[in-house]
């Protein structure tokens, strides 16, 4: 028996996995991202790179264009906002929606965040070297075989 009891099961838990390599890949990059003196979860990055090009976006827009449950963005957003990192204000077309917009603290933890991707990069170019594939190309046919047809599609009908 393997010592990895997951690995042991073969494909079937093949999205346990994955889920497993994230959590790796996000807790590895955030200690990288703190030593190199950022604050915002790594989680979060993707939602201040979109704000830097983006300002002023709703949280469903934020949702929809990072492709992230609508829960999940208020969250990262709160906690975006007790560090100062972003601010919120009213929609004066529609008051019910709040707009996003990164603070002077976030545009400058944008700057840092943009100064440490070519390292980001490197190492997963180093591991795609490692492991014989372009994990970025894997992963891009992934996102595409599952949007012309879903997981649960292909559960119904293999």
């Amino acid at each position: 028996m393997s010592d990895d009891y997951i690995s042991s099961l073969g494909k079937a838990f093949l999205a346990h996995r994955f889920k497993r390599l994230s959590e790796t890949f996000v807790d590895d990059i955030q200690a990288f991202l703190q030593a190199a003196g950022l604050r915002a979860p790594a989680r979060a990055f993707s939602t201040l790179r979109l704000l830097s090009d983006t300002p002023g976006l709703s949280v469903t827009q934020l949702a929809d264009q990072i492709k992230l449950s609508h829960p999940l963005v208020i969250h990262l957003l709160s906690q975006l906002e007790t560090l100062d990192l972003v601010h919120f204000d009213i929609d004066y077309d529609d008051r019910r929606r709040r707009l996003v917009y990164l603070t002077e603290a976030g545009q400058v933890e944008v700057a840092r965040l943009k100064a440490a991707e070519p390292a980001l990069c490197a190492a997963y170019d180093g591991l795609s070297a490692e492991v014989g594939a372009d994990v970025m190309a894997v992963v891009e046919r992934l996102d595409a075989a599952l949007d012309k047809r879903s997981m649960a599609e292909r559960l119904k009908t293999p």
